[in-house]
């Protein structure tokens, strides 16, 4: 494979935060830990993703897997780009104020759940993690803003930790639900035991 220095050298020069989602899929994979990490800097994320999977694969092999994803609507282009914003820290969460919207998105990153059947109640406790993804990304947004004091609690950088975990929870969560049609069961929403708790 490649040396550490052109590994570094690749990762620069090809790393896109709109293929972070065919990387992570390519980490899973490959069993390779740091799959699930967020960042500040979607560009960095990118890079350090890709840095691993050279330690793996070719750059062609990789190239030629971000392409199929793409071409074959495992990730359609506005799929990608808007995976890429949820995974980065700093970027806002593909959600506007119209509710049309709102629901296309969920649509498209969620195809296989019946987002119009909330009389089932599945679906609705999808609809729940599905906002709590998006009210922990603002959450994690506001806390960003707070890091760049010059001094940072301890408070803080737990809620950061902790908040961080449960958004990528919500992601896990809802990508079993629409490949199985059941829930891992790990967000706090499934481990209470019914909606009103």
């Amino acid at each position: 494979m490649y040396d550490l220095s052109t590994r570094k050298q690749l990762a620069r020069k090809f790393a896109s935060p709109a293929h972070i989602p065919v990387y992570r899929q390519m980490l899973q994979e490959s069993h390779r830990p740091g799959r699930c990490r967020i960042s500040f800097d979607g560009r960095q994320l990118a890079e350090d993703f890709l840095y691993t999977l050279l330690g793996i694969y070719t750059i062609e092999t990789i190239q030629q897997r971000t392409e199929a994803c793409v071409a074959h609507a495992r990730y359609t282009p506005q799929m990608v780009s808007n995976l890429a914003q949820t995974t980065t820290i700093g970027n806002p969460e593909p959600v506007s104020g119209n509710a049309a919207v709102r629901r296309l998105a969920k649509a498209e990153e969620y195809p296989d759940i019946d987002w119009r059947n909330l009389d089932n109640p599945l679906v609705r406790l999808a609809d729940s993690i599905y906002s709590d993804r998006i009210n922990c990304h603002r959450h994690l947004q506001e806390l960003e803003r707070k890091t760049t004091e010059d001094t940072v609690s301890r408070d803080i950088l737990e809620d950061i930790v902790l908040t961080s975990i449960r958004h990528e929870l919500c992601f896990h969560e809802l990508k079993h639900f629409n490949d199985t049609g059941t829930f891992l069961g790990h967000h706090p929403f499934i481990t209470q035991k019914d909606e009103r708790e």
